[in-house]
């Protein structure tokens, strides 16, 4: 069949090529063109094709800026993942019951709550890996990671009765290496009766184990009785326009004024003072911000958690992952003799 060429419709890339050859074997089928018969010459063409490119990235931007809410409801199996996605979707759309593993891959819907769209995810149960042995629960494991890696929000279901496990922590961990939104849900909290106990013995366990989000929202429902459902999208909702949100340069740098006057970084490796020059959002979904440092030295951990944790009170932050990235000046003189 010859040689392929790859190119993607939807965004426009790769059209050049795919003209040059429809160019080259169409003047091979047709005539040579008259004198007054004229060709758009490659340059204009090339023009041509380019803003068909721009327009494309436009319109990629414009559906970015209004995408669904993507929310992922991940957890153990038989925790209640799938009766409260039809808690909130208002029918029987996922198969529930007893037994564990009812739900074997990631399942997409579409639906609009309270004026917005979203995309809700209900997910496999993950389970530990020695616990993984049949193909099927394989694939559905990964499936549930990936949607993790895809996911704004994360909805991380607890079984209230079983309470907050190394393997909660240990998928919830996950969605904040990857820096997503992250909402604790511990269903079935109608049966708790030592309720204010069980809430205390999970703020401790995160607290411990989540020192780079400071306040990760922990939500009580009854997804069988459909309780608790709005505070939970309430906070979902929020998370989501958080990680969304963009600081103006302006404002970061009076801010790293404020914080480097009241807490100087430490000395260098040298004994010299750390210049920390200004501070810049470089991203969103998280929020990324990148900081550009005076001389080879890096800024120390500790010193950088400092700041990371006065960003997240000053800018309202701390429900959500943020990051810190250092970027140190280039000495003009490095090169020259």
């Amino acid at each position: 069949f010859g040689e392929p060429l790859p190119l993607s419709a939807e965004h426009g890339q790769g059209m050049i090529n795919l003209i040059d050859r429809l160019k080259s074997e169409i003047s091979k089928l047709t005539p040579p063109a008259k004198e007054d018969e004229t060709d758009l010459e490659d340059d204009e063409l090339r023009d041509i094709i380019e803003i068909a490119e721009d327009s494309a990235s436009e319109e990629l931007e414009e559906e970015e800026k209004d995408f669904r809410v993507r929310i992922a409801i991940i957890g153990r199996p038989n925790v209640g993942k799938s009766t409260l996605v039809n808690s909130l979707l208002g029918e029987d759309r996922m198969l529930t019951g007893n037994e564990a593993g009812l739900t074997r891959d990631a399942i997409d819907t579409d639906f609009t709550y309270r004026g917005r769209d979203v995309k809700l995810i209900d997910t496999a149960g993950l389970r530990k890996k020695n616990k993984v042995f049949e193909e099927l629960e394989r694939l559905s494991t990964a499936r549930s990671i990936e949607t993790i890696k895809n996911s704004d929000v994360c909805i991380i279901v607890i079984d209230a009765e079983l309470g907050l496990d190394k393997q909660d922590l240990t998928i919830a961990s996950y969605a904040v290496s990857e820096g997503k939104g992250l909402i604790i849900v511990l269903n079935k909290w109608d049966l708790i009766k030592n309720k204010k106990e069980k809430l205390e013995e999970v703020k401790d366990k995160l607290e411990i184990s989540f020192s780079q989000v400071k306040e990760i929202p922990i939500v009580c429902i009854s997804a069988l009785k459909s309780r608790g459902i709005n505070e939970m999208m309430k906070e979902a909702f929020e998370i989501y326009d958080l990680r969304k949100q963009r600081i103006t340069t302006g404002r970061l740098n009076k801010w790293l004024d404020k914080v480097v006057a009241m807490n100087p970084p430490p000395l260098s490796r040298l004994k010299r003072p750390m210049s920390i020059k200004y501070i810049t959002q470089s991203a969103t979904r998280p929020p990324t911000f990148t900081m550009f440092v005076g001389g080879a030295s890096e800024i120390p951990e500790n010193y950088k958690r400092y700041l990371i944790n006065s960003l997240g009170e000053t800018f309202g932050f701390n429900k959500i992952v943020i990051r810190l990235k250092t970027k140190t000046s280039k000495n003009p003189y490095k090169d020259k003799k």
